[in-house]
């Protein structure tokens, strides 16, 4: 065996700085289960709105949540999948939209009709991908085009334009780790959605034996005055992990009585009102929900999936109930996507394969309710090679947010948010 000939390498202040670096964004944020992005540049204008993404992970199936209510785009459904379709006198009607929905969502298809929320058929990415991982990559990364250079998420650059240099915690992943919708320089937190242990970061009797807050404090504030100088980016870092740590015990200590009708799998929603209550600088919330890949015995109206629809629909009026009693429904959206839907026809194992366009949902006290928005071309007689065709980008429905909600400049959108980019917009949001 060799020996190691390399010299043992000496170290300045930059090396210092960059090792003390590494030490506050992984050392001690993973013993608090957090994972920060930090800040760098100075931030625009502060603005009001605040988006959620809630991503349903796996690919769901858009036709059994939303289908056609008659005529040939219905019957064309009803071939395509004998055992898997929802008769027309099962579902539920979406207003006077031509569509309907399944019967299990029947709170989400109030507030459909009460002009709270509004649905985008053939919703989805231009890229082709029909990889999970690779598509949900693009889609976070707002990049499905493939525009060089990008390697940041679509929401923290949206940051970048829209966040005052003020606001502490302006995007929160409540995930076990950060979307990468969120990744980049702008300051991003990734949380369980359980906050219960965070007001006692503090202490040197906490479970792990690790008092979170006060290492880092010591960490930041003995260095030398040399490596101060020389390492202002964990200087900002030291300070930011502080500030979040503070929010979150804030959000965690909060007296908030709330709907207790979420199901487990949707906590991230009701941790998110929490958040937002907490802390009214939050612009940025993401969530997920996996398990919606139904390759075999799906169970549209008695099994997999039909469960999956009671868990969504309690958990989005929960939500929905959770914004009114505690006065943020004016100021904030809920956006439910997947990273793309289902085949049209049914496979042999009474399952569907993986397609192309899917559905969004958009809520929202500030949304044009009771629309489903479809695209010029959306129909099931002429598919995209068995698949319900990508209509609407999903760049159109989130820019739009980021243009009437947010305040986003169209030169932001298009040159900084969502490169290369033309938006169109859905008119799915109030001015």
């Amino acid at each position: 065996m060799k020996k190691n000939s390399k010299k043992a390498k000496t170290h300045n202040a930059a090396d210092y700085a960059t090792s003390r670096r590494d030490l506050l964004k992984t050392g001690f944020l993973a013993a608090a289960g957090l994972q920060i992005s930090w800040a760098k540049d100075l931030f625009a204008a502060d603005r009001n709105d605040t988006l959620v993404v809630l991503f349903l992970r796996g690919g769901a199936d858009g036709l059994s949540m939303v289908q056609p209510a008659a005529g040939a785009d219905y019957n064309a459904y009803v071939a395509a999948r004998p055992n898997l379709h929802i008769r027309s006198n099962q579902s539920l009607a979406l207003g006077t939209s031509g569509f309907r929905c399944h019967p299990a969502l029947t709170d989400m298809r109030n507030l459909f009709n009460q002009g709270k929320l509004s649905v985008v058929m053939g919703a989805g990415s231009t890229n082709g991908t029909r990889s999970h991982f690779e598509q949900q990559d693009l889609i976070e990364m707002g990049n499905p085009d493939r525009v060089s250079g990008i390697r940041s998420g679509y929401m923290n650059r949206a940051l970048t334009e829209l966040t005052a240099k003020s606001v502490e915690l302006p995007g929160v992943s409540v995930t076990d780790a950060l979307s990468l919708a969120l990744r980049g320089p702008q300051p991003t937190v990734a949380v369980r959605a359980n906050l219960t242990g965070y007001t006692n970061l503090g202490n040197a009797t906490v479970v792990s034996g690790i008092a979170l807050k006060a290492r880092v404090q010591k960490t930041w504030t003995t260095r030398p005055d040399d490596f101060r100088k020389v390492d202002y980016v964990a200087d900002a870092s030291g300070r930011q992990t502080i500030r979040a740590l503070d929010r979150l015990a804030e959000a965690e200590a909060l007296t908030l009585t709330q709907s207790a009708n979420y199901a487990p799998e949707y906590h991230g929603l009701k941790t998110a009102v929490r958040l937002m209550k907490a802390d009214s600088g939050i612009r940025m919330i993401t969530a997920d929900v996996g398990g919606w890949d139904h390759h075999k015995d799906m169970g549209v109206l008695n099994g997999t999936f039909n469960n999956r629809m009671i868990a969504l629909n309690q958990s989005v009026k929960a939500f929905y109930d959770d914004l009114v009693a505690h006065s943020l429904s004016t100021r904030v959206t809920l956006i439910i996507m997947s990273e793309f839907g289902r085949r049209l026809v049914q496979n042999g194992t009474s399952g569907l394969d993986h397609g192309r366009g899917g559905v969004m949902w958009v809520m929202g006290g500030q949304v044009k309710g009771g629309k489903v928005v479809s695209g010029s071309n959306w129909n099931l007689t002429s598919l995209d090679g068995g698949d319900m065709r990508v209509t609407v980008d999903y760049r159109r429905v989130i820019a739009e947010f980021l243009s009437r909600r947010a305040g986003a400049s169209n030169d932001a959108l298009t040159k900084r948010i969502f490169p290369r980019y033309t938006i169109h917009g859905v008119d799915l949001f109030k001015a």
